[in-house]
């Protein structure tokens, strides 16, 4: 590998720990969100979806189910199952101290829940806008990380039916067609984005994604980021710049599933 050769593999890979690190924040921050998100719909509904099964089968008003029943079965589930997380990790703790930390924590818990439910009524509005934003980032830096790694769908120009001595020629030119459809989606993707932008420069309260009222080129501008960097990355390995990357093998795969370390 020549210097320079080794100057753009050291940048690839400099980019490849940038977007691991900003996806791996993206999926905690969407992770947090929509579990925001779950716990307000589930513990603002009144009555709630357990006491209304539970007034169905009993016949017994849903309105004392929902005030005094669900809350006491929730509750006793809740204790059981931090009883059972905490007994797991702490095996020779006696039980009554276990019993009295899972207590002590469904109450902090409990605590948490109604503060946020109170605090917030109106609950997170916007937290299925903002993580279809984040999922379509994950997603395209995402792909973009796969053809670093040579995880990504590449394209096969019947490699097996030519000739030994013509392969690595035929996936340059494989590489080559690929980033050019990669060319092209940037293209199109850099004009809409410029589109988005100009509307949003003209007015600033128009082209928003819903609830979240961001302007849509903040969001989209992740779309020409990934397929010029998958271009790139294409065109690296088709012309040499860039070290081949070859795709794990079934092997591989089935022997990193079984051993965790």
């Amino acid at each position: 590998m020549s210097t320079e050769q080794g100057r753009l593999a050291r940048l690839d890979a400099a980019i490849y720990e940038i977007e691991k690190k900003f996806v791996g924040a993206l999926m905690l921050v969407m992770g947090v969100v929509m579990f925001a998100d779950v716990v307000h719909r589930v513990f603002s509904r009144a009555p709630g979806r357990l006491a209304t099964m539970m007034a169905g089968v009993t016949g017994q008003p849903v309105e004392w189910i929902d005030r005094v029943v669900s809350p006491a079965v929730i509750g006793l589930f809740g204790l059981f199952i931090i009883y059972g997380a905490i007994r797991s990790r702490r095996a020779a703790m006696p039980a009554p101290t276990v019993l009295l930390r899972a207590t002590l924590a469904l109450i902090a818990a409990v605590a948490l829940v109604q503060g946020f439910v109170r605090l917030v009524p109106e609950g997170v509005v916007w937290a299925p806008y903002f993580s279809l934003c984040l999922l379509l980032w994950v997603g395209l830096i995402g792909a973009s990380m796969a053809t670093y790694s040579g995880r990504h769908l590449a394209l096969e120009m019947g490699e097996k039916i030519w000739p030994e001595s013509w392969r690595d020629k035929v996936r340059s030119v494989s590489g080559v067609v690929a980033a050019g459809f990669a060319v092209l989606i940037t293209v199109l993707g850099t004009m809409s984005l410029v589109d988005h932008f100009g509307i949003w420069l003209e007015s600033p309260e128009a082209n928003l994604i819903p609830s979240v009222d961001l302007p849509k080129w903040t969001v989209f501008w992740v779309v020409p980021y990934a397929f010029g960097i998958i271009a790139l990355r294409y065109l690296g390995r088709a012309t040499g710049l860039l070290p081949v990357k070859a795709p794990p093998s079934e092997l591989d795969l089935v022997t990193n599933a079984e051993d965790p370390s």
